[in-house]
């Protein structure tokens, strides 16, 4: 099997990108695939660490949306 990983600074501005044009779910999308490989242990400390920032702000993201997001919140706090 074949892994692809996109650098940490690639990620960074990808990131940064989605939160200059609020585009959520492409965060959201890109937060799945590291947690992903975080379950299979191919993320270093560095990355465990950015993938930890990234989650933290797509839940303040999720809880400034009250009723509507807040249990996506939950979710993604507990795994964070």
């Amino acid at each position: 099997m074949i892994f692809f990983s996109v650098s940490a600074e690639d990620t960074s501005k990808i990131i940064y990108k989605c939160y200059v044009e609020k585009d959520m779910s492409t965060w959201k999308a890109k937060i799945d695939s590291l947690q992903n490989e975080n379950e299979l242990d191919h993320l270093s400390v560095d990355r465990r660490w950015q993938l930890l920032e990234y989650q933290y702000g797509y839940i303040a993201w999720a809880l400034s949306k009250k009723k509507t997001m807040k249990r996506e919140a939950d979710d993604y706090l507990e795994v964070a």
